[in-house]
This record gives structure tokens, C-alpha cells and sequence, in this order.
């Protein structure tokens, strides 16, 4: 192995401890966007097969409180999206902060070692999230607008028959 490729190595490793450790809440951070987008999914499968019952018969139990919830998380996750950036530089100005200049190299070297690997981890997991909410956003929002266009039938058909009775 060449000295670049060992460094490579070292870097990642590095790296991969520095999650472990300093940049923990990126991490916390991160479990909880992913939590959030399975909960997005379990919910826009819910609301899709409400969404057929309610074509197949007619039925007024739509579930109205399922999309609302849907559409709450998803927006969530969404915003989670953009927080991974600002916990990396959090993570950044934190240990810049904490570097002492009259400290030796080794020392300088390392919080400001840690001060890159919090910028590096919230921009990797920005990535991973926002790719991940490329393939999920067509689904969850065609969900969403059609159960918005069910609910909206549904209070028509209500105020119809309001009408209806008012006139009888």
C-alpha cells in the first residue's frame, strides 16, 4: 500500500470515530431523520390505501387526520434536510473554539482535525438525506394533493347536502 492510499485509510477512520465521539449529535441527528423518513412512509402507505378505499366505496371515514400527520412529518423531514449543514458547522465552530494556539502542533492539529469532521458528517449526511427525499417527494406529495383533493370532495358533497336540506 502506497503512503497516500494509508492516509486515505487514516482519514476515514478517523473520521468514522470522530461520529463516535465528538460528533455524536450529528449522528443522534441523523437516526432521527431517518426515523422520520420511515415514519413518512408508513404513513403515505397508510393514507394511499385510505385513499383507494374511499375510490372503491363510498366511504366518509376518510382518514383526514392520516394526511395531516403525513404532510406534518414530511415537512419535518424535510427541514432535518437542511439542519445537517448547520449542525456540521456548529460542530465546527465548536472546536475551533476550542483550540488553544499556544498548545502544541498535535493538539492544534487535532481539534481542528474534529472541527473538519463535524463539517464533513453534516454534509454527508445532507447528501444522503436529500437523495433519499429525491426518490420519496413525487410519492409522499401525489399522496398528499390527492388525499387534499378527497377531503376537499368531501366537504362539497357535505356542504350539497346542507344546502339541500335547507331548501326542502
Amino acid at each position: 500500500m502506497d503512503s497516500a492510499a494509508v492516509e486515505n485509510t487514516s482519514v476515514l477512520n478517523k473520521m468514522f470515530e470522530s461520529i463516535f465521539s465528538n460528533d455524536a449529535y450529528i449522528l443522534f441527528f441523523a437516526m432521527l431523520t431517518f426515523a422520520l423518513i420511515v415514519i413518512v412512509i408508513v404513513f403515505a402507505r397508510q393514507v394511499d390505501n385510505q385513499i383507494n378505499k374511499h375510490r372503491s366505496e363510498t366511504n366518509k371515514r376518510f382518514a383526514k387526520h392520516l394526511s395531516e400527520w403525513l404532510s406534518v412529518f414530511y415537512n419535518l423531514f424535510v427541514t432535518m434536510i437542511t439542519i445537517f449543514p448547520l449542525l456540521g458547522m456548529f460542530g465546527t465552530v465548536g472546536a475551533l473554539i476550542g483550540i488553544n494556539l499556544a498548545e502544541n502542533h498535535a493538539g492544534f492539529q487535532e481539534n481542528f482535525f474534529g472541527a473538519l469532521t463535524s463539517t464533513a458528517w453534516g454534509i454527508v449526511f445532507a447528501i444522503i438525506f436529500k437523495l433519499l427525499n429525491a426518490i420519496i417527494e413525487h410519492y409522499v406529495l401525489s399522496i398528499i394533493d390527492a388525499a387534499e383533493a378527497i377531503i376537499e370532495a368531501e366537504k362539497q358533497r357535505e356542504a350539497e347536502k346542507k344546502e339541500q336540506k335547507y331548501e326542502t
